[in-house]
């Protein structure tokens, strides 16, 4: 009976220390929160300056086909 109970008693010891280890490496949820907000942020940004990219080049190609269509145009007459 006194060898099972120092056997409980060493599990809950090596429980217990498995559980500081596992803490040591966990990221609290407020920690957590503000990591992704600070790379939601990043993400924005980025693709903001896409979308501002593409849409001059959108404007840019247009204006070049309405040139060359015109282009073409007065040739053909």
């Amino acid at each position: 009976m006194v060898a099972r109970l120092e056997d409980i008693k060493k599990d809950l010891h090596d429980l217990r220390d498995e559980v500081r280890v596992t803490q040591q490496s966990l990221v609290g949820r407020g920690e957590w929160q503000q990591r992704n907000a600070h790379v939601d942020t990043r993400l924005d940004a980025l693709e903001g300056s896409k979308s501002r990219t593409w849409t001059v080049v959108a404007v840019i190609v247009a204006g070049l086909s309405l040139v060359v269509t015109v282009g073409l145009a007065i040739a053909g007459n």
